[in-house]
């Protein structure tokens, strides 16, 4: 083996067979890089990427700040102040990672899943695939707040009721949300979770069975093996999560809903 992850065969170095995988690469990679070329959107998209860091890192610095000073409630607001702040790197952030998602990886390339050596070059590179992989995140949880909120405001269903008579289905339900691939809904059930609206016991449940994006690459390599894994993943999330709902409130009479659980 060589320090870079090469593989010497008849005192030559090849590739390492652990990281190349037979059949095409995943439909949302590019061989090559970028599979578009525009005088005026392949240089807007680099400056979008760049923009793009630049909110991240600010996003860091005032989420650090924020749980620092215990999540308080921040405002919807613009101006000068810390909730103005927080809401423009929100919002800028947001629509270059919908740019980047939709327009700019076509222009920008967004690097190999399954095929490391590939994505990573580069500092830039390795920047940008990065850039793509968290922009594609995003935008997919995103999507789940969207449809949660907008299912809640038009059905008028109170999601802590409904989980609540649920029952022992809660957190087989949680369970079967993990079995989704990608960090999306995950995300959506701790922050309902979090509202004090899902049991502890679904949120066990969806944890032990999720696998969130690790599901994507390997879908994409071995879906066979995917299947299984989840599989794998579903039938212990469903036992722990039916014991839990049976021992958390009864029996070690701690709070079902909500943070105070632990």
């Amino acid at each position: 083996a060589t320090p870079d992850g090469g593989t010497a065969v008849n005192s030559g170095v090849g590739p390492n067979p652990t990281h190349d995988y037979g059949g095409p690469a995943p439909t949302h990679a590019h061989e090559s890089g970028p599979d578009r070329h525009s005088r005026v959107l392949t240089p807007v998209s680099h400056l979008a990427h760049l923009a793009w860091w630049g909110a991240a890192i600010l996003g860091l610095v005032l989420g650090t700040i924020y749980l620092l000073r215990g999540g308080p409630e921040v405002a919807l607001a613009l101006g000068p102040g810390f909730d103005g702040l927080f809401t423009v790197v929100g919002i800028v952030g947001a629509v270059l990672s919908l740019y980047l998602y939709l327009i700019g990886r076509h222009y920008v390339g967004e690097g190999e899943i399954a095929r490391a050596r590939d994505s990573f070059g580069s500092i830039y590179d390795t920047l940008t695939h990065a850039a793509m992989e968290t922009s594609f995140v995003t935008v997919w949880v995103l999507v789940a707040f969207l449809a949660y909120e907008y299912f809640v405001l038009f059905s008028g269903v109170n999601i802590a009721t409904l989980a609540a008579a649920a029952g022992v289905l809660a957190p087989i339900g949680g369970a079967v949300v993990g079995l989704i691939p990608g960090c999306g809904p995950q995300i959506l059930l701790a922050s309902v979770y979090a509202e004090g609206g899902l049991p502890f016991s679904a949120l066990s449940a969806n944890a032990i069975a999720q696998d969130g994006d690790a599901l994507f690459p390997l879908l994409a390599v071995d879906a066979k093996a995917a299947i299984v894994a989840t599989i794998y993943n579903f039938l212990p999330a469903a036992v722990v999560g039916v014991a839990l709902h049976f021992l958390w409130g009864p029996v070690f009479g701690m709070a079902e809903f909500g943070f105070g659980v632990l």
